[in-house]
């Protein structure tokens, strides 16, 4: 046991990797005696950014031989094409496994910011962004890049799924109301109804089933309704995502920059733009596809 042993930490509080980059490499420093070899144990977590999504975890242990003043810790970041803010995620050295050192308390833990390289909403027209020739776009291209960055999220695609099923469900019902509505007057308000579709009960008990169902599906339809509010808030989470996104952006610029924007720009796109986007895109496609099934619905009770 070294009476005085060195102090190991980070070089820096905050390290920077670009996602286009498939390593960012962090130095750990040893202050103090060196005439003794040290070990430190490392390991990664998450923040914003997810590992196996944004970046590779490690864990390990980093080894000081006599008289080294400083190692590397190399952490991979993993590349794809899918648009996000600058997202982060930490590095932090353990006390267990210590040997032959001593952790510093504020710099035992570093964070590293990854650089998003990716365009909105997608890298589709990345030559036109990057050249600034933007006037060749086509706004139905950028509106289809638009819906397909939201399908590649994962959180986003799980509630999106969920909330397509829900309108189908709510656009079979109709259907299903439709057909009773016609079972209602060709069989239980008829003075001479087919017997083959009383199955084997008058019409009174049949009036009676068929409202007792009607409330059932009522009751589920509300109960879905509030669970496509409450808990799968497509409109609500894709807009926060935005949100979310363009401050971190901004955040993410140097002090200079972010003096130069204006910050009326900044709220604007805030509070008016990024629910603007969400509604007149996503939630219209969304709408579009519920009317297609309704239609679809509509045209296979003609059929039948």
């Amino acid at each position: 046991q070294l009476e005085d042993p060195p102090l190991v930490q980070f070089s820096a509080p905050l390290h920077f990797g670009l996602e286009g980059e498939d390593v960012v490499s962090i130095s750990v420093i040893r202050l103090g005696r060196l005439d003794n070899p040290s070990a430190v144990r490392f390991e990664t977590s998450d923040a914003s950014a997810v590992a196996g999504l944004k970046y590779e975890a490690a864990e390990g242990i980093l080894e000081f031989q006599i008289n080294q003043t400083a190692a590397q810790i190399n952490i991979r970041i993993l590349q794809n094409d899918r648009w996000d803010p600058d997202l982060d995620f930490k590095l932090q050295l353990v006390p267990e496994g210590l040997v032959g050192a001593r952790l510093d308390k504020h710099m035992s833990m570093t964070r590293i910011k990854i650089i998003d390289d990716d365009f909105f909403p997608t890298n589709t027209y990345r030559e036109c962004f990057d050249s600034g020739d933007i006037e060749g776009l086509v706004p139905i291209n950028l509106y289809k890049e638009y819906l397909w960055s939201c399908v590649q999220n994962p959180a986003l695609r799980k509630n999106l799924m969920k909330f397509l099923i829900a309108q189908q469900v709510s656009n079979f019902c109709s259907f299903a109301k439709m057909l009773a509505n016609t079972f209602l007057l060709d069989v239980i308000l008829s003075s001479n109804p087919p017997e083959n579709l009383k199955f084997g009960m008058s019409q009174q008990q049949l009036l009676s089933c068929l409202v007792l169902i009607t409330m059932l599906v009522f009751a589920g339809l509300h109960l879905l309704n509030y669970w496509k509010l409450t808990h799968w808030g497509v409109a609500g989470f894709a807009t926060r995502k935005l949100q979310v996104a363009l401050v971190r952006k901004f955040l993410s610029y140097n002090e200079i920059s972010r003096h130069s924007m204006e910050r009326g720009r900044l709220i604007n796109s805030l509070t008016l733009h990024c629910p603007a986007i969400v509604e007149r895109g996503l939630m219209s496609a969304l709408e579009l596809c519920h009317a297609l099934g309704l239609f679809m619905n509509i045209v296979l009770y003609n059929i039948f």
